[in-house]
């Protein structure tokens, strides 16, 4: 299937169907482009951990050795990300009974949604946060927490036109603009996902945002990029989000009040825009780590002890 095919056009029904019903995606009532982060190649090279009882011999050891390689051969490629640790979707404030009895199945472990958006949008299209539609979720064992990537300020006129005039432009220019901004504006959000990685290693989270493609795409990123995944496979994640989103075509399609052009760039989710991206995290911040370091307030230690627990041996 061309996952770069336009937003406009449906894709082929048996295919999505089928793509939809297997892994990464999980089948969630009311709710579009769920998915696990799991089961991707890690390039991590994790040795046998040391025989140790005291836990800061075991976090230093965790520091000195867990570290991507950067230069992986196919030999190399050992470790997995692990499944059932973190899931993205889009936003979950229309999720319907049968969807929030999987949610809460004991299956995915799910102990925490992020939700990235603004609040400008939840008031917009009327998709308040989970925990205000369902507020029984914490007596459940699920947390909810409100992380806005971007203020209300980035919906303003003026910033809307600027997005619009780049998107008219087709290409990549227009998204990769967006994820410029997210990036700098959004990295005591990104943050306090990564913290809640590193404080709950045995627990599975969510994090989404409206449709689950661009600030989740972004954080998705971030995260496989800190468990050492090929970046060909990281770019393949953030394009199935053109899959994920398929059902839901006939609701979006009303709500996007740009230009047909504009449209299909700011609908796309092409291998070559996550491509892009990546390599703009590495020259602007050093990689994700350095990133996660610098704006989102963890330590070089965390991000070892979050890699830890974020793979698994395949």
């Amino acid at each position: 299937m061309d996952l770069e095919q336009s937003y406009l056009v449906a894709l082929d029904t048996v295919v999505t169907d089928n793509m939809l019903s297997t892994h990464p995606f999980v089948k969630m009532d009311g709710v579009a482009n769920f998915r696990d982060l799991g089961l991707l190649p890690s390039t991590c090279s994790l040795p046998e951990r040391p025989s140790s009882s005291r836990i800061g011999a075991l976090l230093s050891y965790i520091s000195r050795q867990l570290i991507p390689s950067s230069a992986p051969s196919r030999d190399q490629i050992k470790y997995q990300t692990r499944p059932n640790r973190v899931y993205r979707s889009a936003q979950l404030s229309h999720i319907r009974p049968p969807g929030l009895s999987t949610l809460l199945s004991s299956s995915l472990r799910i102990r925490a949604v992020f939700d990235l958006r603004s609040t400008h949008e939840m008031k917009e299209y009327h998709a308040p946060l989970l925990s205000h539609t369902h507020p029984t979720l914490l007596s459940q064992g699920v947390q909810v927490y409100h992380v806005p990537v971007v203020e209300d300020d980035h919906f303003g006129e003026k910033v809307s036109k600027k997005r619009e005039e780049l998107f008219e432009r087709g290409g990549d220019d227009g998204l990769l603009d967006e994820y410029q901004v997210f990036l700098e504006r959004g990295g005591e959000a990104f943050g306090r996902v990564f913290k809640w990685l590193r404080d709950h290693p045995d627990d599975a989270c969510v994090i989404h945002c409206a449709l689950g493609k661009d600030r989740t795409g972004l954080l998705s990123a971030l995260v496989l990029m800190v468990a050492g995944v090929t970046e060909d496979a990281i770019c393949r994640d953030y394009a199935l989000s053109r899959v994920g989103l398929e059902p839901a075509r006939p609701f979006i399609l009303p709500h996007i009040k740009e230009t047909p052009e504009a449209c299909v760039a700011m609908m796309s989710c092409r291998h070559s825009t996550m491509q892009k991206t990546l390599a703009f995290i590495r020259t602007r911040y050093g990689g994700a780590e350095e990133y996660l370091v610098t704006k989102g307030g963890l330590t070089r230690a965390d991000c070892a002890i979050i890699r830890a627990s974020l793979v698994v041996p395949v």
